[in-house]
């Protein structure tokens, strides 16, 4: 089972060639497909032994595509992926997903038109949040005979926890200082 999407597909095909760092496919236009630094692309090659996903690090020209393992921090050097022929892959982005995990962090720290800054921990709560929304569409029950589901309850929890730690750094007022905005708190009343 693919756990995205079909319709987010966003590139795809067969004959490759993977050499190190760059994946290389004559006729795909990667540029116009909306391939970006940060895409996840899918690489399978049996005679290689390669199979796997992997970091897109960015579009070097429209038919070639840098890859790496994943690297701990994107500053790292690239991590060669190895060398195959007649290589098939597959890019999707989860861009619409994460979208909707933007937004909603938005909202949890009452921010209305400011931009969320880019953090770790905020980063976390994204990338738990994204992850749980993908196993529960791929969940066929909802209850905890179903795998994708029990996965999904498990990224959801980490994703309240890593949302419980974390605070938005934004400079609310363009001053060049960051302000720090933790969750509004429920206000209690008592009549």
């Amino acid at each position: 089972m693919e756990l995205f999407p079909a319709s987010q597909v966003i590139a795809r095909g067969s004959g490759a060639v993977l050499g190190g760092t760059s994946l290389t496919k004559t006729g795909e236009d990667f540029t116009a497909s909306g391939v970006g630094a940060g895409n996840v692309v899918y690489i399978n090659s049996a005679a290689a032994g390669i199979e796997g996903v992997f970091e897109v690090t960015g579009v070097e020209a429209n038919d070639r595509i840098g890859v790496s393992v994943l690297r701990a921090d994107e500053s790292d050097a690239a991590v060669a992926v190895g060398n195959a022929s007649d290589v098939q892959y597959r890019i999707a982005t989860l861009g619409p997903q994460a979208r909707e995990v933007y937004i909603a962090l938005r909202q949890y720290f009452g921010l209305r038109d400011e931009q969320l800054g880019d953090s770790w921990e905020l980063r976390q709560c994204s990338t738990y949040a994204v992850i749980a929304s993908i196993y529960a569409s791929a969940a066929t029950e909802l209850t905890s005979n179903d795998a994708y589901w029990r996965k999904s309850l498990y990224y959801q929890k980490l994703f309240a926890r890593a949302r419980e730690r974390a605070a938005a750094v934004v400079d609310n007022n363009a001053d060049g200082s960051a302000d720090t905005h933790v969750p509004t708190a429920a206000k209690i009343r008592r009549d």
